[in-house]
């Protein structure tokens, strides 16, 4: 889900901000703003993957390594629905990049709950 929202980053929401025309649109703050969610969720995505090899190669699995992430994915979410928020008050060319970002921002919820829910999970099934 988090690679998800990335390619939806870089590849709609980004190219789309850039030539928004309308009169309240600022894309000289707005593709900053959206390099910089898409450079967090690179880390997000690189500390799974590290906690994932870790795990593999027969260490512990750190509850702090899935709940930090998760807490930042689900802040994450509520950025993204305030920009995708903006987005629908702007021309119906922009409708498509609102879909998209409330879509980035579930997935992103989804993700950061389950994030949180895991180790919980783990936990109890240790015991």
């Amino acid at each position: 889900m988090v690679i998800l929202v990335i390619l939806a980053l870089i590849i709609w929401v980004m190219l789309h901000a850039i030539y928004d025309t309308t009169l309240e649109a600022k894309p000289e703050k707005a593709v900053p703003a959206f390099c910089v969610l898409a450079a967090i969720h690179l880390i997000i995505l690189a500390v799974l993957i590290w906690e994932t090899r870790v795990s593999r190669r027969g260490g512990q699995l750190r509850k702090t390594g899935l709940i930090i992430p998760g807490i930042i994915l689900i802040l994450m979410s509520m950025f993204l629905i305030d920009a995708a928020g903006t987005y629908l008050e702007h021309q119906p060319d922009m409708f498509s990049v609102a879909i998209i970002l409330f879509f980035s921002a579930f997935c992103d919820m989804i993700a950061g709950i389950i994030m949180i829910m895991l180790p919980t999970r783990l936990l109890f099934q240790n015991h």
